[in-house]
């Protein structure tokens, strides 16, 4: 996806079983002592110490690394005044089961936002317009549930359009699906960034004016 957007990709590479990095280091299922039930013995009974450590380890360096890429970007050389140039927008990608507890989860994607809805409301209009992926508004998690610490760490501070978008686990299986998946949401995306530019700049818009292109971050799930 990251490819097809020519966008740069930054992953934690670390699954959330060790360290939830969309989870900040005060949060306590950011290194969660069980999930869906089953007890993750590694994460039992951990000191604040081994707690710290793995904030060091795993937590730090990805927000790190994913602050210096938007910042960056944001500091790049503009191009000439007459071609507007719109800010980077932040697109983090994660999964879900399709069933959680045993209740059937009835969608195929999620497009999750924080107070700043401007791309994931022209997100979920584009994948709904092509009609055949089921696609739900701040689910199957939400703001409430604090899985958008990301974007407000790094998209809402800086007022950069966000979204995270969550993929039902059993459409991404093999390479082939992955590869059809990012294919997809790379369009979704690109279609979403052109209506916000074109509502932004109509004029530039209608001239083919050069715009920039989106980040995609990663916390491994």
């Amino acid at each position: 996806m990251a490819r097809l957007l020519d966008a740069p990709l930054v992953a934690s590479g670390v699954s959330r079983l060790v360290y939830d990095c969309n989870r900040p280091p005060e949060a306590d299922d950011a290194i969660a002592a069980e999930s869906a039930g089953v007890a993750i013995p590694g994460n039992v009974g951990l000191t604040a110490e081994e707690r710290r450590l793995r904030v060091e380890r795993y937590y730090a360096p990805f927000h790190r690394a994913l602050a210096a890429c938007i910042d960056g970007r944001l500091s790049r050389p503009r191009a000439p005044v007459q071609v507007p140039v719109q800010v980077p927008v932040l697109l983090t990608v994660h999964s879900f089961t399709p069933v959680y507890d045993g209740v059937r989860r009835e969608m195929d994607l999620g497009i999750l936002h924080d107070a700043d809805a401007r791309f994931a409301d022209l997100l979920i209009d584009v994948v709904e317009s092509d009609g055949d992926l089921v696609v739900r508004r701040n689910a199957p998690y939400g703001p409430k549930d604090g899985v958008t610490h990301t974007l407000i760490e790094h998209g809402l501070r800086r007022g950069l359009p966000n979204a995270m978008v969550e993929i039902r686990n059993d459409l991404i299986e093999s390479p082939e699906t992955q590869n059809a998946m990012a294919a997809r949401l790379a369009r979704y995306a690109a279609q979403a960034r052109a209506a916000m530019e074109s509502m932004a700049n109509p004029e530039a818009a209608r001239a083919g004016g050069a715009v920039d292109r989106p980040l995609a971050s990663r916390a491994a799930g």
